[in-house]
Protein backbone atom coordinates (compact mmCIF):
# COMPACT_ATOMS: atom_id res chain seq x y z
CA UNK A 1 0.00 0.00 0.00
CA UNK A 2 3.16 2.48 1.02
CA UNK A 3 3.94 2.23 -3.21
CA UNK A 4 0.65 2.80 -3.71
CA UNK A 5 0.30 6.01 -1.98
CA UNK A 6 4.10 7.16 -3.57
CA UNK A 7 2.97 6.61 -6.96
CA UNK A 8 -0.53 8.43 -6.23
CA UNK A 9 -2.97 5.64 -7.13
CA UNK A 10 -5.95 4.39 -5.52
CA UNK A 11 -7.20 4.48 -2.71
CA UNK A 12 -5.03 7.23 -1.81
CA UNK A 13 -5.71 9.51 -5.13
CA UNK A 14 -8.85 9.48 -7.59
CA UNK A 15 -8.60 9.22 -11.14
CA UNK A 16 -10.71 10.44 -14.20
CA UNK A 17 -10.24 9.09 -17.34
CA UNK A 18 -11.42 11.14 -20.71
CA UNK A 19 -11.69 9.35 -24.15
CA UNK A 20 -12.09 11.09 -27.28
CA UNK A 21 -13.24 9.75 -30.24
CA UNK A 22 -13.90 10.53 -33.92
CA UNK A 23 -13.30 9.29 -37.51
CA UNK A 24 -10.43 11.35 -38.52
CA UNK A 25 -7.45 11.14 -36.26
CA UNK A 26 -5.72 14.39 -36.58
CA UNK A 27 -9.26 15.93 -35.54
CA UNK A 28 -9.50 13.67 -32.47
CA UNK A 29 -5.62 14.50 -31.62
CA UNK A 30 -6.15 18.07 -32.38
CA UNK A 31 -9.19 18.06 -29.77
CA UNK A 32 -7.51 15.95 -27.25
CA UNK A 33 -4.74 18.69 -26.88
CA UNK A 34 -7.16 21.56 -26.96
CA UNK A 35 -8.88 19.59 -24.01
CA UNK A 36 -5.53 19.01 -22.26
CA UNK A 37 -4.89 22.83 -22.18
CA UNK A 38 -8.25 23.73 -21.15
CA UNK A 39 -7.51 21.20 -18.27
CA UNK A 40 -4.04 22.44 -17.24
CA UNK A 41 -5.29 26.03 -17.22
CA UNK A 42 -8.21 25.63 -15.26
CA UNK A 43 -7.48 22.80 -12.56
CA UNK A 44 -4.43 23.31 -10.19
CA UNK A 45 -0.88 22.11 -10.02
CA UNK A 46 -1.96 19.60 -7.65
CA UNK A 47 -3.24 17.71 -10.61
CA UNK A 48 -1.31 14.97 -12.74
CA UNK A 49 -2.33 14.75 -15.97
CA UNK A 50 -1.57 11.00 -17.99
CA UNK A 51 -1.76 11.65 -22.02
CA UNK A 52 -3.47 12.35 -24.16
CA UNK A 53 -2.50 9.00 -26.19
CA UNK A 54 -3.96 6.80 -28.12
CA UNK A 55 -6.12 4.05 -26.32
CA UNK A 56 -4.45 0.58 -26.44
CA UNK A 57 -6.84 -0.76 -28.90
CA UNK A 58 -6.34 3.42 -30.95
CA UNK A 59 -9.29 2.34 -33.84
CA UNK A 60 -12.65 0.40 -33.60
CA UNK A 61 -15.91 1.40 -35.64
CA UNK A 62 -14.06 3.38 -37.77
CA UNK A 63 -13.17 5.90 -34.89
CA UNK A 64 -9.98 6.59 -33.22
CA UNK A 65 -9.80 7.08 -29.60
CA UNK A 66 -7.74 8.82 -27.36
CA UNK A 67 -7.64 9.39 -23.63
CA UNK A 68 -6.84 11.67 -20.94
CA UNK A 69 -6.01 10.42 -16.97
CA UNK A 70 -6.50 12.93 -14.46
CA UNK A 71 -5.40 11.67 -11.13
CA UNK A 72 -6.14 13.76 -8.20
CA UNK A 73 -6.24 13.80 -4.40
CA UNK A 74 -8.33 17.09 -3.49
CA UNK A 75 -9.78 19.16 -6.79
CA UNK A 76 -12.63 21.71 -6.06
CA UNK A 77 -13.06 23.01 -9.52
CA UNK A 78 -13.27 19.68 -11.08
CA UNK A 79 -16.76 18.84 -11.77
CA UNK A 80 -17.12 22.36 -13.14
CA UNK A 81 -14.48 22.17 -15.22
CA UNK A 82 -15.15 18.49 -16.57
CA UNK A 83 -18.77 20.18 -17.39
CA UNK A 84 -17.12 22.77 -19.38
CA UNK A 85 -15.35 20.07 -21.18
CA UNK A 86 -18.87 18.18 -21.80
CA UNK A 87 -20.15 21.84 -23.09
CA UNK A 88 -16.96 22.26 -25.79
CA UNK A 89 -18.38 19.17 -27.61
CA UNK A 90 -21.89 20.51 -27.70
CA UNK A 91 -20.25 23.39 -30.57
CA UNK A 92 -21.11 22.82 -33.60
CA UNK A 93 -17.47 21.80 -35.33
CA UNK A 94 -17.13 19.48 -32.71
CA UNK A 95 -20.82 17.37 -33.97
CA UNK A 96 -18.78 14.57 -34.75
CA UNK A 97 -16.96 14.64 -31.72
CA UNK A 98 -17.76 11.67 -28.87
CA UNK A 99 -16.57 12.27 -25.06
CA UNK A 100 -16.67 9.81 -22.27
CA UNK A 101 -15.36 10.83 -18.54
CA UNK A 102 -15.29 8.15 -16.70
CA UNK A 103 -14.89 8.81 -12.84
CA UNK A 104 -12.73 5.98 -11.49
CA UNK A 105 -12.41 3.60 -14.24
CA UNK A 106 -11.84 0.22 -13.65
CA UNK A 107 -9.67 -0.40 -16.57
CA UNK A 108 -7.62 1.85 -18.58
CA UNK A 109 -8.19 0.04 -22.36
Amino acid sequence: MGIRRQLAYPPYFYTVGITLSHKDEEFVVRKSYEVMAYLREHLSDKVTFLGPTPKPIARTHNLYHYQIIIKYRFEDNLEETLNRVLDMTQEPENKDLRLIIDHEPQNFT
